[in-house]
This record gives C-alpha cells, structure tokens and sequence, in this order.
C-alpha cells in the first residue's frame, strides 16, 4: 500500500487542503499545534471510519460546520490480495509443519478416535453442538493445510484505490454514505461497507468489521505518539492479550472457551435425557399390562356380538308379525270409520226431512197472505213532471242562495283586509321617505375621506425599506457581539491553558500576550461599528414610528369608509324599497275599490223569494218520491210471491228424494256391522306383538350400548399401547443418544481442547523467538552501549540488562525508553506482515514522534535504521530539525488564525 493523495473538507483547523505524498521518507513539519496529527487521524477515518474510544466525530469535523469530507487515494499490489485465512509467510511454512508434528506420533491413535467420534456424531442433533465443534476442526485443519502450500508470485501489477467518507452534524456528528473506487470502478457504500471493502483490499481479517479499532493497522502502519509506551507499561495479561488480538491467535482461547460451552449444554442435555430415560422399565410393564387387557376387551366384544346377530333374528320375526297384524288393524279402523260416517249420514238425512216438512207447511201460510195483499193495494199517480230536472232546478236555487250569503261575508273581510293594508302602506312609505334623504349625504362624505388615504401605499413601501434596514442593522450588531464573545473566550482560554491540548507542547507567557493583544483589538474595533450602527438604528426606528402612525390613522379612515358604504348601500335599498311599496299601494286602492262594488251589486238581491220558489219545488218533489215508492213495494210483493211458489214445488220434489237415501243408508250400516263384528279380538293379538318387540329392541339397544362401550375402551386402550409405543421408541434413542453425548463430552475434553492449547503455545513460542530477536536487533542499533542490552521474556515484557543486572524501564532515560518503544514497535511491524501474509501495508509506516528524548547519537542512526527497514513509504512525524536532513520528502505545515494549510 503507497499513499497518493489526501484530500480534507472541514476537517479539525483544516477547511479544504489537498495533500500529496511522494515515495520514500516523507516528514511532516510544523509547529506543534499546526495540523500535523489532524493528517494521520484522517487517513484512519478515510480507511476504517469511526472508533468508539479513539475516533469521534466530534474529534474530526470542525467546529460550526455541518458538512466535511477525507478523501483518500493510494495504489495496492494487486497480485497480493490473498485469501485472509491464509495466515502463515511460506518462509515459515517448514518450521510450523514441523512444531505441529511434534505430538503426531503419539496422537495418532486419538486422531483416529476423534474422527470415528465426528463420524458418529454427525447423526446426533444436539442443538448443533457437533456442528460448532467440526466447524471449529475443519477451521483448524484448513489452516494447518495451508502452512504446506507455497506462494505463488506472479508479476506484480498496482491499482489505485479512492475512498471517499462524508460527516455530517445534526444533532451529533455521524458518518454519511460514501464510495469506493477500484480501478476507475465506483461503488457507493454505507459506512460499514465501506470497512469491509477496505479490509478485503489490505487482506485484513474480515472480523475486524465488528471490532472499534483495527489492531493490525495500529501496530504494523500507526501508532500514535504515546500508545506504542502504553503496551509496554501494561500489565503482563493485558499486554499478552493485545498481542494475541494483533496475531489474530485468540481465536484459540475462544474455541476452547467455545468447547467448554458446548460441553456444559451436552452436559445439561445428557442429564435431561437420563431424567427422561428413567421410567423405561416401568413404562414397558405397563404396556404389557395394557396388551392383556385389550386381548379380554376383544374375547368380551366378541361374545356380544353373537348374542346381538340372535336378538336382531327374532326380532324381526316378530315384526314381520306385527306389521301383518297392523294391516289388519287398519281395515278395521276403516270399517269403524264408514259406520260413524253412514250414522252420521242417516241422522241428518232424518232431519232435513223434518226441515222440509217443516218450510212446505210455512210457505202454505205465506203465499195465501201474499195473494190477498197484492189483491187490496191502491196507488194515486200525481202530475206529470220531469222528476229530474226539477231536483236540479232545486239545486241550482239552494246554491245560488247560500253563494249570496258567503259572498257578503267574504266580501266584508276583504274590504277590510285592504283597508288595514293600505294604512299600513301609508305608514311605511312616509318613513323610507325621509330615510332616502340621507343618501347623497353619505356619497359626500365617502368621496372626501378617498381623497385623505391615497397616499397609504407610498408610506407603506417607505415603511417595509425602513424595517429590513433596521433589520440588517439589528444583524450587524449580532455578529460584532459574536466576535466580541469570541476574542473574550479565546483571551480567558489561552490565559488558563499552559500546554497546546493538540501537540502538548508548552505555551510561553508572551505568546498569550500577543494573541490577547490582537483579540482586544478586535473587541475594540467591535465596539465602535456597533456604536455607529447603534445611532443610526435609533434615527431608523423613529422615522418608521412616524410613518406607521401616519399608516395606522389612514387605516382607521379606511374602515370609515366602508362603514359609510355599507350604510350607503343600505339606503339605496330603502329607496328601492320605497318604489316597490308605492306600486303595492295603488294595486290595493284598486281591489279595494272594485270589492265595493260587488256588495252594492250582492245587497240588491231578495234572499226571501228564492227560498219560496225552493219550498214550492220540495212539495212537488217529495209527492213525486212517494208515487214511485209505492210502485215499488206493490212489486216487490208480486216478485216474493212467485218465488215461495217455486221454493214449494222445489222442496216436495226434495221429500221424495230423502225418503229415498235413508232406506239406502240403513242397509249399509247393517252389513258394516257385521264386517266389524269379524275382527273381535284382533286388537288384543295387536297390543300382545307390540310388548314382544318392545321388548326386544329394548333388549338390542342394550347389548350395542355394551359393544359400543367395548369399542371405546378398545380404542382407549389401542391409543394408551400407541402413545407407550412413542414414549418407549423416544427413551430407547434417548439412551442411544446419551451414549454418543458421553463419547463426544469425552472427545472434546481430552483431545480438541488440549490439541488448541497446543497449537497456540506453539503458535506463540514461535512468534516470541522471531520477535525477541528482531527486538533485540533493533535496539542494538538504536543504542550502541556495549553495557546496556534488552531482550523479551516468555511474556512478552522488555527486560533491560545494564552492566550484567537487570533493570527496569523506570531506570532509564527518556531517550532509551524511546529506543527501547521505536525497538518493540519495529520488531512487532516485521513480526505481523511476515506472520500474516495475506496484509497489504507492508510498504507502509507511519512514525508520530519516535525520537523523543533521543540524543544527538541516536538521532544519527534513525538513517541507518530507516534504510534498514526497507519500506517504500515511511511517513515521520518530527519536531527534530535533524530529522530533515535525511528526509528525502518534507511537507510543512502551518497554522493562521485556526486555519491549518500546507506551504
């Protein structure tokens, strides 16, 4: 990985900077505040983004912007992109083979045992436990697979990568979407996508996404100033810890820990199956128990069986029997029924005999006196009139009288209604009179206020400029009372700070003198803009108060002039008005007049020879209406007569008839009799057959309840067999499966566990030899003191040897404590890109401040050890002017008025 290009937005004192960065060693120089760290952290954010604990963005986007941006360019190998699993250099590939087939003789034969234990086991589903663990063995195998396999070099061939992250601040800083580009190729990216594409290109352990801060980076490309001294003073755990995170071999610790989780729920698992498995015996003596039972229920069911085919036998002899004895049952009810029926018959044939005898001797009576009637009947005829246009002269008279009367009547409430109406009229057209004397008075006055309030809209206008001046002045005061709270805030910190909270470098008295020299300039130059500003303002607000109060009083006019037009409005309607009443009022003289003449014409009828000539026309009608009463009833006698006669002859005719039917009638009961006296005993017979069968399905109905009862407790004891069958199959393979708990429990502890521990105390005597070594070289270089030497424990822990004793880091100056953190740095920088070979920052390395406290001497050989190192790129960051001497690239950095650019 080489770095091209850095381009900052917003970022801490950076506003928008583009920084390139040459092959080689490259310093970067400034005062200590000036930005030089800002750099380093951006290219952090722009690879990884945020960091929980060391990357914020409140730590990155600059203070009053809402928006920033890092865009990073640099160019990867890209024939070195390998697989991130594969994590041993092949130079190492002979070593590792050979530490790993230390144990194999002696293994062997727990090899054989565990793979025929994973063998088995791939039957049993234990909440997956197997499956964790195999996956955990093949994980292991495949890497130690791959320490054989060699590496293939092929030509290598650059591409160049960009990535691009955005902050932006709400109600904190976030990360916003970003891209990546690969080879011209643009992909846009959430931010953790972006991570992962990161780490995929500079072959880093994808499970890095998760975690806050990439180890890798920060112990092989970066470190910043104090966190290399940090590892050293840890503790011995804590400082293990971290080295086994960088090297990726925790992986170990967590297997086994892993291991030992599964194991406890195999544990847990075998002990429920054994509570489970623990009713076996007991649970097959009761199905044994059960099979008896079922075997009596059948020899029961059975027996019940043959006895209900017999019932069901007789019984339907039996209601064969009945149902011919229900046959003869019914001839005899029919034969009943035709004797009541001709009983029946017989009796009102003798009664309508007698009925008849009875009208013949009445009608006798009745036609002698209709004879002698109709025989003695007179009638007078009167004068021969037409009856029916003297009932509608009659009418016509009756209604032209009782028309005279309502005529008069209506005709009085009619000129009265009008003559209230026209009085009321009367009233109402003298008032709206004086009402539309108001009229053209209003118009006057209308016409005389418009005039007042043309003006307005001008004063408006001038009113509206006024007020955004006041406005712009009210702005301009804000932002000098900004500044001014500024420079008095930047006065008070700079006076109550000693060192620079950026570079932690100290700040001398006259450096505050001078910064508060500059900011009480600008307060004083503050307070006399905002005294200018002040007096105009005040001239502004006055002349805009006038204005308003000319604008507020031709408002008032304004609302007078629509009230005088409403009221005007209103009066031309009383106009209208007093228009319309006028036409009503003539309309209702006329009527009036017209009434009166109608009862002048009304009172000169005489009422009182009408009603004579409407009695006369009564008498001669009602004489009339008596004649032809008489007619009728005369008739109606003569039509009586005639039909009693016809009624006679019919009912003498009816006689013979009846005396007919009752000889017929009685024949026929006597021969019905005798047919029922046939049948006398044959209900008896009837009921006898009815109890049998009765009782004989009573009897049928029993024995299938029993069977039916049979059943159930045959299904009962069938479903009890198939749930002990279930309960009995389920415990048997719980056994079998406690069985392969115990040979996997048994695998898992005495072999996985102790072949990871191996693997890692392998693993990392390894890597301690490698990183003593390259650790002691280092420091040999950094301090040439034939009396002073260093070297690492089992733990990691630098050990001082000075004049043949053992000392502390507290014993030392502040130079060799340098030597000896640059020393442990660049042993584990070889360490991790020659341990994992898949990481893409080989050519890359970033030194912040590594030659604190080092002596002339020292200084002369960081060359030496830079030439050394053998890296493309080497990014220093150095206050040591010496250290410019042999940079073979410087970019400087400075600082103006919180604005970080690059000179």
């Amino acid at each position: 990985m080489i770095l091209k290009k850095l381009k900052l937005q917003n970022i801490r004192s950076y506003q928008s900077q583009e920084i390139n960065f040459p092959e080689g060693i490259v310093l970067l120089s400034g005062d200590i505040g000036a930005g030089k760290t800002t750099i380093l952290l951006a290219i952090e954010f722009a690879l990884f983004g945020f960091s929980k604990r060391t990357l914020s963005g409140d730590l990155l986007l600059r203070h009053g912007k809402h928006e920033g941006s890092v865009e990073l360019s640099f160019l990867l190998n890209a024939n070195n992109n390998t697989s991130n699993n594969q994590s041993y250099s092949a130079k190492n590939n002979t070593n590792n083979n050979q530490e790993y087939n230390v144990n194999d003789n002696t293994n062997n034969n727990q090899d054989d045992n565990a793979k025929s234990n994973m063998n088995n086991n791939q039957e049993y589903n234990t909440n997956n436990h197997q499956n964790n663990v195999q996956s955990n063995t093949e994980t292991n195998n495949q890497n130690n697979t791959q320490n054989n396999i060699q590496s293939n070099w092929q030509p290598n061939r650059q591409k160049e990568v960009i990535i691009k992250r955005m902050l932006r601040r709400s109600n904190q800083v976030k990360q916003e979407s970003g891209y990546i580009i690969v080879d011209g190729v643009k992909t846009e990216c959430t931010p953790s996508e972006l991570k992962t594409k990161v780490l995929e290109l500079l072959g880093y352990p994808q499970e890095m996404v998760t975690k806050s801060t990439d180890v890798i980076y920060r112990y092989t490309v970066y470190t910043p100033q104090e966190q290399m001294k940090q590892i050293l003073w840890e503790e011995a755990s804590t400082r293990l810890e971290t080295l086994r995170r960088v090297f990726d071999i925790d992986k170990y610790r967590r297997i086994i820990d892993n291991s030992n989780v599964i194991m406890k729920d195999l544990k847990s698992r075998k002990s429920e199956l054994v509570g489970k498995t623990s009713d076996l015996e007991e649970k097959k003596r009761i199905k044994f128990e059960k099979s008896l039972q079922r075997t009596e229920l059948y020899e029961k069911l059975k027996a019940q069986n043959i006895q209900l085919e017999t019932i069901k036998k007789e019984l339907l002899k039996k209601k064969n029997d009945l149902s011919e004895t229900e046959l003869k049952i019914k001839e005899l009810i029919a034969l009943k029924n035709n004797f009541a029926i001709n009983e029946v018959r017989l009796k009102n044939l003798i009664e309508q005999k007698q009925d008849n005898e009875k009208r013949i001797n009445m009608l006798t009576a009745q036609i002698k006196k209709l004879e002698d009637e109709i025989t003695n009947f007179k009638i007078i005829r009167p004068e021969e009139i037409n009856r029916q246009n003297l009932e509608e002269e009659l009418a016509a008279e009756e209604k032209f009288l009782d028309d005279i009367k309502e005529n008069k009547i209506k005709l009085a409430q009619e000129i009265e209604f009008n003559n209230t109406k026209i009085t009321d009229l009367s009233e109402e057209i003298k008032e709206k009179r004086e009402l539309t004397k108001e009229v053209m008075k209003k118009k006057h006055e209308i016409e005389m206020i418009q005039k007042e309030v043309e003006g307005k809209k001008a004063l408006t206008d001038t009113a509206e400029k006024l007020g955004k001046r006041i406005e712009e002045l009210n702005m301009l005061i804000k932002e000098r009372d900004i500044e001014i709270n500024k420079a008095n805030k930047l006065k008070k910190d700079i006076l109550s700070i000693t060192k620079c909270p950026t570079c932690l470098q100290d700040i001398d008295g006259g450096h505050k003198d001078h910064i508060t020299v500059i900011e009480d300039k600008k307060i004083k130059n503050a307070n006399d803009v905002i005294r200018d500003i002040e007096i105009e303002r005040k001239d502004k607000l006055k002349e805009k108060e006038k204005i308003n109060k000319n604008i507020e009083d031709m408002r008032e006019q304004e609302k007078l002039i629509e009230k005088l037009k409403a009221e005007f409005s209103v009066l031309e309607k009383y106009n209208t008005e007093l228009e319309k009443k006028q036409r009503m009022l003539e309309e209702f003289v006329k009527v009036r007049n017209h009434l009166k003449e109608e009862k002048i014409s009304a009172e000169n009828i005489n009422p009182e020879l009408i009603k004579e000539k409407i009695n006369h026309k009564k008498e001669i009608l009602f004489k009339i209406k008596e004649y032809d009463e008489r007619v009728k009833q005369k008739q109606m006698k003569e039509h009586d007569y005639h039909e009693k006669n016809e009624e006679l002859i019919h009912l003498r005719a009816s006689l013979e008839n009846l005396e007919q039917s009752i000889n017929e009638t009685k024949i026929n009961l006597s021969a019905v009799e005798q047919k029922i006296v046939s049948f006398e005993n044959i209900e008896t017979q009837y009921n006898l057959l009815k109890k049998e069968v009765d009782e004989k399905l009573g009897l049928e109905r029993a024995i299938e309840l029993e069977i039916a009862g049979l059943n159930k407790q045959i299904d009962y004891t069938n479903e009890h067999l198939n749930m002990l069958d279930k309960e009995i199959a389920e415990k048997e393979e719980a056994k079998k499966t406690i069985d392969k708990i115990d040979l996997l429990v048994n695998w898992i502890d005495e072999f996985f566990t102790n072949l990871m521990r191996t693997m890692e105390k392998h693993i990392m005597m390894k890597l301690y030899y490698e990183f003593n070594e390259l650790f002691m070289e280092w420091f040999s270089k950094l301090i040439e003191d034939e009396n002073l030497s260093a070297k690492l424990n089992d733990e990691f822990t630098p050990i001082i040897i000075q004049n043949g004793y053992e000392t502390t880091l507290e014993n030392l100056s502040g130079g060799e404590r340098s030597a000896v953190a640059l020393a442990y740095r660049l042993a584990l920088n070889k360490v991790v890109n020659s341990f994992i070979t898949s990481i893409n920052t080989k050519n890359l390395i970033i030194l912040d401040e590594p030659t604190d406290g080092f002596s002339q001497e020292q200084l002369d050989k960081i060359k030496d050890v830079l030439d050394e190192l053998n890296i493309k790129q080497i990014i220093l960051v150095s206050h040591e002017s010496k250290i410019e001497s042999f940079a073979e690239h410087i970019i400087r950095i400075t600082k103006n008025e919180h604005i970080s650019c690059v000179v």
